[in-house]
């Protein structure tokens, strides 16, 4: 049984993804918007049919060697009208409508069909089911108020819209609506039974306009025909099973696969009208980060992990602002990975050559400031040509290693900031333009030997940037629903293995999950609690909070004091100079010796209580302080001390 439902949730994720990545983009987002939506709703296409049936009339008549005939002639010369194209092909394979000449051959026991064609009564037929196949799917009220509830999200992958648009038709019908797990959305997004109605009507109206062959007909009519339930009826029947409560496991993907059929059949041609897909053109304009006196991340009081992920769509003039003290780190999503292992932006530039740019990079500075990592999500998705030819595969490992190197672990910062980091912090302040990749490769090949290959990267990947920050990490990202007990990268036993000691090696296993949890599996459990950090994303702005972050806020102190901590490790240096200096000159030069001696106490009291005032400050408020912070305030005091003894020991004498 647990076999069995395993491979239907394989066989579901399968059918989710392939049904809507007949468009390969790595880096397209996807989004209903409400120009879209208002265009859809009052669009009058059905203005179309005139010139539309102008051309069918040419064919009233016309022979055609097949069905299929008929309908690639239909399709080319509709060409022009998409929207017709799907109840003209229906009509014509499916109609029993459609006049036939049917011949009989030597030697085979039944007459095979020779001609096609549809007379005046056909085609008149035929129009009649255009109109009303598309009237119904264009302008139901309940398909606009789903369209409207779906518009003005951003989506970075086509697999995230389905799914969304899943969970919405979930919240629409009450689905599983109760319990922790259900999906959250407003009470206001609910059907009632009208709008329900008005919906599964449609399915009724589809199958009215699906004219059976004289066969099917002839069929038909032997069969019993006492169970004569609608459409609409079987539907509500199917769904009722799971509304209004608290769904299973089991029960949530067997609603969940009623619904993704619900889907295909009443909505999902509305939605694609509506969608936009697209890469936005962002490289004129910098990435720019605002903290508005956030302050710095509040890493130890945090209740759990804060991460963000940042999609390069939201790019814009003037920038973002960001509460840094709610989050540990932030994941830059606007890279992909050519198949010969050059990092490109989204419209296909070189990432390298373009962060290299004056002011590109600047945002990794100002998250840094904030005491916040980076890191950066690089997508791959097609993986035909590298599959075919194993040493192209090599080659790109090879050259995605080097790529990531050269983005991540160039020094980002000024000398000064470096040189003042070098004296009071520890290496974990980071220097570097990021902290870690997160590597998102969706259908990465689950062959023996490319797994072997990747897991060989991997490592040599995550030594190179601890090379370079003891603290980077490299993090692997991937669907929950990816996650197998077979083999492949994304196997239960693979992430286990690769990523046991993250702890110490700052790699995580990183899952995005908008499913119920499953546990039925302890290994699964056991990546799920202890090294997966849970990802979910609420489509505005994509997030991770395992728990809920509450903190109480720092202060305007502190809030000041964080990001500007660079400058003060600086003055701290030379206040600390300047007072050695000063006693260095009080030993050497009798002149200066002899003035400040007559206000000692002033002078002492003034080259270690400046040193000692800027010390503390960053001891309190500096996340990134250390030990050697008090080197320089330790040789200024023993300096006064020395200073002080020789003093008393000149009065002494």
């Amino acid at each position: 049984m647990k076999n069995a439902f395993r491979n239907t949730t394989r066989i579901l994720a399968f059918l989710l993804f392939t049904a809507i990545c007949a468009h390969t983009c790595e880096l397209c987002s996807y989004e209903v918007t409400p120009e879209n939506v208002k265009s859809y709703e009052s669009s009058d296409k059905l203005k179309d049919t005139t010139k539309a049936f102008e051309i069918l009339d040419k064919y009233i008549n016309w022979y055609f060697n097949s069905r299929d005939d008929m309908a690639i002639q239909f399709s080319q010369e509709l060409k022009d009208y998409p929207h017709f194209l799907e109840a003209a092909n229906r009509f014509v394979l499916e109609s029993g409508m459609m006049r036939e000449k049917k011949i009989k051959e030597e030697g085979w026991p039944d007459s095979i069909v020779d001609k096609v064609w549809l007379n005046q009564s056909g085609m008149d037929t035929l129009k009649k089911n255009i109109v009303l196949a598309f009237r119904n799917d264009l302008y139901p009220p309940t398909i606009l108020k789903f369209l409207k509830n779906l518009q003005g999200i951003r989506f970075a992958d086509s697999l995230f819209a389905r799914r969304h648009a899943l969970s919405l038709l979930a919240a629409s019908l009450d689905i599983c609506s109760k319990g922790n797990d259900a999906p959250a959305f407003p009470d206001s997004i609910h059907w009632n039974d009208d709008e329900i109605d008005n919906l599964l009507k449609i399915a009724d109206k589809l199958d009215s306009i699906r004219i059976k062959s004289s066969l099917e007909k002839d069929n038909s009519a032997n069969n019993n025909t006492e169970n004569n339930v609608s459409k609409s009826e079987s539907l509500k029947n199917s769904l009722g099973p799971y509304k209004s409560r608290s769904c299973s496991e089991e029960d949530w993907f067997s609603a969940i696969t009623l619904l993704d059929t619900l889907y295909s059949r009443l909505l999902e041609n509305a939605v694609n009208t509506v969608t936009n897909i697209q890469i936005s053109s962002s490289e004129t304009t910098p990435i720019t980060w605002h903290a508005n006196g956030c302050g710095c991340s509040q890493q130890k009081e945090l209740s759990s992990d804060g991460y963000l992920i940042y999609p390069y769509w939201h790019i814009k003039e003037g920038g973002d602002t960001i509460d840094f003290s709610t989050l540990n780190r932030i994941a830059y999503y606007g890279l992909t990975v050519s198949d010969d292992g050059k990092l490109e932006t989204p419209s296909g530039l070189s990432a390298i050559d373009f962060f290299d740019r004056d002011g590109q990079s600047e945002f990794i500075n100002v998250a840094h400031r904030h005491n916040v990592k980076v890191d950066w999500i690089i997508k791959k998705s097609e993986w035909g040509p590298l599959v075919e030819d194993g040493q192209k595969m090599q080659d790109f490992f090879v050259n995605l290693i080097d790529q990531i190197g050269q983005l991540v672990n160039k020094k980002n910062n000024s000398m000064l900031e470096r040189f003042a980091a070098t004296l009071s912090s520890n290496d974990k302040d980071a220097s570097n333009r990021g902290d870690g990749v997160i590597l998102w490769f969706q259908n990465f090949p689950t062959d023996r030997e490319n797994t072997q290959l990747f897991k060989s990267t991997f490592l040599k990947l995550r030594k190179k940037l601890k090379a370079a920050n003891e603290s980077a990490s490299a993090n692997l990202l991937m669907y929950q629903l990816d996650l197998t007990e077979e083999k492949g990268i994304y196997s239960f036993d693979f992430s286990h293995g690769l990523l046991e000691n993250h702890k110490n090696a700052n790699n995580f296993l990183m899952v995005i999950s908008d499913e119920l949890p499953l546990n039925n599996n302890i290994r699964k459990q056991e990546i799920y609690d202890d090294d997966a950090p849970m990802l979910w994303i609420d489509y505005k702005k994509w997030n991770q909070i395992e728990e809920d972050v509450s903190h109480e806020h720092q202060g305007s102190i502190t809030d000041f004091f964080c990001p500007h901590r660079f400058e003060f490790r600086l003055l701290n240096i030379i206040v600390c100079f300047l007072a050695f200096v000063l006693l260095l000159c009080y030993f050497i030069s009798r002149a200066i010796r002899t003035k400040l001696d007559k206000h000692f106490i002033l002078f002492i009291g003034a080259v270690v209580a400046l040193p000692a005032l800027t010390t503390t400050i960053l001891a309190i408020f500096d996340p990134a302080a250390t030990r050697l912070l008090f080197l320089p305030l330790a040789v200024v005091v023993i300096s006064a001390v020395a200073a002080s003894l020789r003093k008393v020991l000149l009065k002494a004498c």
